[in-house]
């Protein structure tokens, strides 16, 4: 019994804590829909406006939607794993649009941490 245990204890003395990072970065749109990954992502039948971008007028409301997408970044820089996660969210919204009969969707925000951040760049 001891053989088994005195391993197990020593790997725990030697293990180091793992701690999740929780940094905000503010990146250009632009950046991630000119990456390769977002000709796989982006649908092109669903038009994006994000923050105030002007738009016509919507001929029909279908509804708001919530995107809570996350990723690792496990081998990815910061901007990678940025672009990642923002192509995926977009993947999400256009597909509940094109769910729903919509071409379209706008007014696409940011919240982090109960922080809103709207911009068109």
């Amino acid at each position: 019994m001891l053989k088994l245990l005195l391993p197990a204890l020593l790997s725990l003395a030697f293990a180091a804590p793992a701690f999740g990072r929780d940094d905000h970065l503010t990146l250009p749109i632009k950046g991630a829909l000119a990456s390769g990954r977002a000709d796989e992502a982006i649908d092109p039948s669903i038009k994006l406006y994000f923050g105030g971008a002007p738009h016509a007028a919507p001929a029909a409301t279908l509804g708001t939607f919530k995107s809570n997408r996350k990723t690792n970044a496990f081998n990815k820089s910061d901007l990678d794993a940025c672009n990642w996660v923002f192509l995926s969210a977009v993947k999400e919204l256009q597909h509940r649009a094109k769910k729903v009969g919509g071409n379209a969707v706008v007014n696409i925000t940011s919240v982090y941490k109960n922080t809103k951040l709207s911009s068109s760049t």
